[in-house]
């Protein structure tokens, strides 16, 4: 009796314990802006084109039911889950903050709406990618649910880079670099894995408990054999040859990258000046870009006008912009400068800008 009344309390405190903290999950949910824009961009998903499919209709459902077959812990309940709040949505999904009952721990569920636009194929090649992605700076998926279809990740209570640098928070410039090596070596390793993510930007980057920056959302992303196009992305962050051609490289990533860069060092919407998606598209393509602030380190300049080349092939590697930060980071000069950005930045738009969200038609 003595023993069973043990466990009983033994459960009763976890359960307890569990408690408080999906109480404290919820209450910090709350805390958050009600604009759920302002959490999770739109997803676009690009229409599918004759002879562009690498696969028939059925190869990834294939593939992922070997794998449902092989590894129990990769499918979970819906009904294991329970959520909080939205936080975020996009054309294909919606996003919630979350409580695995399981586990005990907060999490991001994003579930799928299946139609024309997403089938339950694209929710099996985007689970099976994300799956195998497996870096400190890459988003992880944990788990996945069929019925309703959802991806389930950790929750990132730090937000994102973009909330971050609409913050009244003081970021000093080795602050700045951290962040920018963190986003260079998850892109080095998804590129190193074929994988283009096609939106890399400040939304799409999550920072953890330890302040370590996570590349996240690859709900638009493909396979670097895949054909590319203007249907996905945000149009700030897109290549110039994305709107001539619409065929979309690694080094459409490392252009975007670039546009992070100039975000990082000036705290500010790129673009947000510009009244139409069009004259954005004209001055991008023109070879017109983003006026670099003049009291930048010249090596930080630099990689930013190597990374927005009008010329794709001109463009670095990411692994040649990680040397480069690297080297700014141990730079002795750069340690001893406390270079303060916007300590007080002004209001940011609740997104970036309704218009530039717009995909290139």
């Amino acid at each position: 009796m003595l023993s069973l009344l043990a466990i009983f309390g033994v459960r009763l405190h976890q359960k307890r314990k569990n408690s408080r903290a999906y109480d404290a999950l919820r209450d910090q949910v709350d805390g958050f802006d009600g604009d759920d824009r302002r959490l999770m961009t739109r997803h676009h998903t690009r229409p599918r084109q004759e002879g562009q499919a690498v696969h028939d209709d059925t190869y990834w459902q294939t593939k992922f039911k070997k794998v449902d077959l092989s590894d129990k812990s990769f499918r979970v309940g819906f009904d294991s889950m329970r959520l909080v709040r939205q936080i975020g949505h996009g054309a294909t999904c919606v996003v919630h903050a979350g409580w695995w009952e399981e586990r005990g721990m907060p999490v991001a569920v994003k579930r799928f709406f299946l139609g024309k636009s997403f089938l339950y194929e694209d929710f099996c090649r985007e689970a099976l990618m994300h799956r195998d992605l497996k870096h400190n700076n890459v988003l992880e998926l944990l788990a996945v649910t069929i019925d309703p279809p959802c991806s389930i990740t950790k929750f990132m209570s730090n937000g994102t880079v973009y909330h971050l640098l609409a913050s009244e928070a003081e970021l000093t410039f080795s602050q700045m670099l951290r962040i920018a090596v963190d986003v260079c070596q998850g892109m080095v390793y998804l590129h190193e894995h074929k994988v283009v993510h096609r939106d890399l930007k400040t939304l799409n980057l999550l920072i953890d408990d330890d302040n370590i920056v996570k590349v996240c959302d690859f709900g638009i992303a493909r396979l670097e054999a895949n054909t590319m196009t203007t249907g996905a992305g945000s149009l700030q962050y897109m290549a110039p040859e994305v709107f001539v051609s619409g065929h979309y490289t690694e080094k459409a990533d490392v252009y975007s990258f670039a546009i992070v860069l100039w975000e990082l060092v000036t705290r500010d919407v790129p673009y947000a000046d510009c009244p139409t998606p069009y004259i954005v598209m004209s001055q991008v393509r023109s070879g017109k870009r983003l006026t670099i602030p003049s009291d930048i380190p010249p090596g930080y300049a630099s990689l930013m006008e190597e990374c927005w080349h009008q010329d794709p092939h001109s463009r670095p590697t990411f692994m040649k912009c990680l040397s480069v930060l690297q080297e700014l980071r141990l730079d002795s000069t750069m340690k001893r400068k406390k270079i303060i950005l916007n300590a007080m930045p002004a209001p940011r738009p609740s997104q970036d800008l309704d218009f530039l969200e717009q995909s290139a038609l």
